[in-house]
């Protein structure tokens, strides 16, 4: 696995503020991240999405979700307040501390995220792509 990441050139201030990291998988596949605080505020703060096997899914800040490629577009609008999922988070961080149980995330993903973000801000400031040693990571 391998991380490479650009960020904006043509103001200092912000160059590790408005950032795209591409991540490079064994198995061949790729995965984009763009953090960008120089952005619209009307264009929302949150946008992902995912393609395989020919169909795209769009999670639009949390609130709407439209997946193209199935034989007809469908879409899902929230009709509650924005989730992001904070509060469930806690609640299954306290439950396992209570029960004296598993980590609800599992340690090695924990590490695997903190090594990804340390190598993608290495990669950053050299301007070369960083490889990460992430066992199970593909």
């Amino acid at each position: 696995m391998s991380v490479h990441a650009v960020g904006l050139t043509d103001d200092a201030r912000y160059h590790e503020d408005n950032v795209t990291l591409t991540l490079t998988f064994a198995e061949g596949s790729i995965g984009t991240v763009t953090y960008l605080a120089a952005g619209a505020a009307e264009a929302g703060k949150e946008r992902l999405e995912v393609s395989s096997g020919g169909q795209t899914a769009v999670l639009d800040d949390f609130r709407s979700l439209r997946v193209f490629g199935s034989g007809k577009d469908r879409v899902w609008r929230s009709r509650w307040e924005q989730d992001k999922g904070h509060a469930e988070a806690w609640s299954a961080f306290v439950e396992a501390i209570r029960q004296a149980g598993p980590p609800p995330i599992p340690y090695g993903e924990l590490f695997a995220v903190s090594q990804a973000c340390l190598a993608a801000l290495q990669s950053l400031r050299s301007g070369a792509p960083v490889a990460i040693d992430v066992p199970g990571a593909g």
